[in-house]
């Protein structure tokens, strides 16, 4: 059957159409599969980065990649959330800037950071830096934060991109605030150091001024008068007119050295209270007995008034002692004939429950001090020059220890004073009140012999074991002397019952010191020479030696140098 023209035109045609559909349509699909290929690498490519994007912004906040010939911003991260990259938002660089400087960075800073990012600044600075920042505050819901931005390059410098990176940077400005504070503080520190140092050095500058000065006085009076005596060993009432003089030099370098330790003491921190049961009338007592007689022979009226209804108050006595002698010695010193002194003790109520507070004012009709004087008076040796005062003794310590010792008690001291009207001291100390102690044996007031009782001397300087013997001698001991401890021990120990009546032992001494020793004899095998009465007789002063010299096992402290009535006021006690 033959086919006609047109039948095989039909079929020519439909061939055609085949061929060029599957042509078409494979095409189509091979191109489909290449794109799909690409795609997916591109895909895979663009989720790394967005993982990087995402890793990234646990470090920073948002951040923002800018084309820089097109002058663009496009955003990566937001917020804290990472932007599918079909979603990321295009805009003007520049715009967006604008907005947000406006919107949230604070007025302070907008100038500043509006100059910064200017695309021309950022990449004059990635010219010579990898990174380019800038830190500015800006305010979210009315709280004000710290940012730092940071601009580099993606890839190569030559690339017309950026990446824009935001970082809240509180806790570093919060570290580094902090970190100022810190160095200010140290640096305050520093300089108060130096200062402090300075003011040291300037005062011990002056103390040792003062000192020489102080100390050469009396000594060039005890000196001079001492050749002089030699001079004028046969003149029997120049002689007694000189020794007169050298004591009165001798009390007041006594009186300087003994205030010199106790301020050191008092400084530092080694004074403490020695609290015990107080009777109030001996402070008046005292005061009376001691001042009444000096008072009159200058003609000063004296008048004591004291007020208190509790018998007895905890105090420690010495201390009390040492501020009223201060306070009535200045009164004394800086009155003249036909002044008047003042001295009033009353008892207050005290807002602390069993404790009273003991009022005392000490007022003169003195030379007074200048307004310009007053601030100073509590200085250590100030004297006001100029006054008519300037020229009388005095160590220009006895007001600072005063001061000291009544703070100590936890009280105050004011002072009013106006030239050539008198001065007036008020002191405020309180004290719990105590009970009245177990009343101890009243004291024999009948002399007492010690003819045939025998000391043994523990004492190392030859001097002062002279002037020892020299004076237990006139009152009836017989005293011998041991060198050094250990021929203390020797004597002891070799001597016979009841041969010593008593040890006096200095502290300092050869080989071991008074305190081991007492210790040694208290440990001996013989009672009752290991329970021989042991005192203390020595150049340490101070509280804290008499305790240290009670715990070691002796009987009692005597300080150097002696004063013959306390010296046989406790030997009395043990014999």
């Amino acid at each position: 059957m033959s086919l006609s023209l047109t039948s095989v035109t039909i079929i020519i045609l439909v061939m055609i159409i085949l061929v060029l559909f599957h042509f078409v349509i494979g095409e189509t699909w091979l191109r489909k599969r290449i794109s799909d290929a690409v795609f997916s690498n591109q895909r895979k490519r663009l989720q790394e980065i967005d993982d990087l994007i995402f890793a990234l912004g646990n470090y920073v906040g948002d951040i923002f990649l800018i084309n820089v010939k097109k002058k663009l911003s496009t955003t990566l991260r937001l917020k804290g959330k990472t932007m599918s990259f079909k979603t990321n938002r295009t805009r003007s660089y520049q715009k967006a800037w604008d907005w947000y400087i406006a919107k949230y960075i604070k007025e302070e800073d907008r100038e500043r950071v509006a100059e910064f990012i200017k695309l021309d600044n950022v990449l004059k600075i990635l010219e010579d830096n990898t990174v380019a920042n800038c830190r500015y505050r800006a305010i979210f819901e009315g709280v004000e934060h710290n940012f730092q931005i940071s601009y580099s390059y993606i890839g190569e410098k030559d690339k017309p991109r950026l990446i824009l990176l935001f970082r809240n940077i509180n806790h570093i400005v919060e570290a580094e605030q902090k970190q100022i504070i810190e160095v200010t503080e140290l640096n305050k520190k520093l300089t108060e150091a130096i200062e402090s140092a300075q003011k040291a050095n300037t005062a011990k500058s002056a103390f040792l001024f003062n000192m020489s000065h102080d100390i050469r006085t009396p000594m060039n009076a005890i000196i001079g008068f001492a050749n002089l005596m030699q001079k004028n060993i046969d003149d029997k009432e120049k002689c007694i007119d000189y020794l007169d003089k050298i004591k009165k030099s001798s009390d007041y370098l006594l009186s300087l050295i003994n205030n010199v330790l106790s301020m050191a003491r008092i400084d530092s921190g080694k004074t403490v209270l020695d609290l015990q049961p107080y009777c109030t009338s001996i402070i008046s007592d005292e005061v009376v007995s001691v001042w009444t007689e000096l008072m009159q022979q200058k003609g000063i009226k004296f008048e004591v008034k004291t007020d208190f209804k509790q018998n007895y108050i905890y105090a420690d006595s010495m201390k009390l002692k040492e501020i009223f002698l201060n306070l009535v010695s200045n009164a004394y010193k800086y009155t003249p004939e036909g002044g008047n002194v003042l001295v009033s003790s009353i008892e207050e109520p005290s807002e602390r429950e069993g404790y009273v507070n003991m009022k005392t004012i000490v007022k003169d009709t003195g030379i007074g001090m200048s307004k310009e004087f007053l601030p100073q008076i509590f200085d250590e040796f100030a004297r006001e020059s100029g006054s008519s005062g300037n020229n009388i003794q005095g160590t220009g310590l006895g007001m600072p220890i005063v001061k000291k010792l009544v703070e100590l008690m936890g009280g105050t001291i004011t002072v009013e004073s106006e030239l050539g009207k008198g001065t007036t001291f008020e002191i405020n100390i309180p004290h719990k009140i105590a009970h009245e102690p177990k009343k101890m044996m009243e004291k024999q007031t009948a002399a007492k012999s010690f003819t045939g009782k025998r000391i043994l001397l523990a004492e190392d300087n030859d001097l002062n074991a002279e002037i020892a013997e020299e004076v237990l001698s006139e009152v009836g001991f017989e005293v011998e002397r041991a060198e050094d401890v250990i021929v203390c021990i020797d004597m002891l120990c070799k001597s016979a019952p009841h041969y010593y009546d008593l040890i006096l032992m200095d502290i300092q001494m050869p080989n071991l010191d008074g305190y081991s020793t007492t210790r040694k004899i208290r440990k001996l095998s013989d009672k009752e020479k290991a329970n021989i009465p042991i005192l203390a007789m020595t150049a340490n002063a101070f509280d804290e030696d008499r305790r240290n010299a009670l715990e070691a096992g002796m009987n009692g402290h005597l300080s150097k140098p002696i004063e013959l009535d306390k010296l046989m006021d406790m030997i009395s006690e043990f014999i």
